[in-house]
This record gives structure tokens, C-alpha cells and sequence, in this order.
């Protein structure tokens, strides 16, 4: 069982991560504002089980990834941006 003060600690991560990548209310839309690329790597990282077709979020988190040389592509995917 985890301790109340690392139950606090997620919460207030989680609602960290919320505000700064995630669009009001609409977490697989595109974000409200650009990414920074420490931004777009969280978003990418929480959005790791979404599809690409369906997520714009995960997609816009890539393009910033890809534009700034941290992702590099498979080929297959590359007309999906």
C-alpha cells in the first residue's frame, strides 16, 4: 500500500501533467498551445497506447519530436504526420 504523501505526490503530478500538454477537457485533441519539446516527450510518453490516427495529441507530441531530431521514424509511419 502506498503512503498518503505519495498518494498526494501522484495527484499533484498527474494534475501538473494535465494542465501543461493536455487540452482543456479533450486529452486526444490537439493541445491548446505548442509544445515545448519537454512537453511534447511527456505527451508522447502518455499517450504511448493511443493510436496514431485517433490522437492528435500523440500526433502533434511527434511532429515536435521529429522536427526537433528526438524521434527518428520508421519509414511506414512517416505519411501518418
Amino acid at each position: 500500500m502506498i503512503s498518503h504523501d505519495l498518494a498526494q505526490h501522484i495527484v499533484a503530478v498527474e494534475a501538473f501533467l494535465d494542465r501543461e500538454i493536455l487540452a482543456e477537457d479533450r486529452p486526444h485533441e490537439k493541445p491548446d498551445s505548442a509544445f515545448s519539446i519537454a512537453g511534447a516527450h511527456r505527451a508522447w510518453q502518455r499517450h504511448k497506447g493511443c493510436d496514431l490516427d485517433a490522437c492528435a495529441c500523440k500526433r502533434t507530441a511527434m511532429r515536435v519530436l521529429v522536427d526537433a531530431k528526438k524521434l527518428v521514424l520508421d519509414a511506414r509511419i512517416e505519411g501518418k504526420l
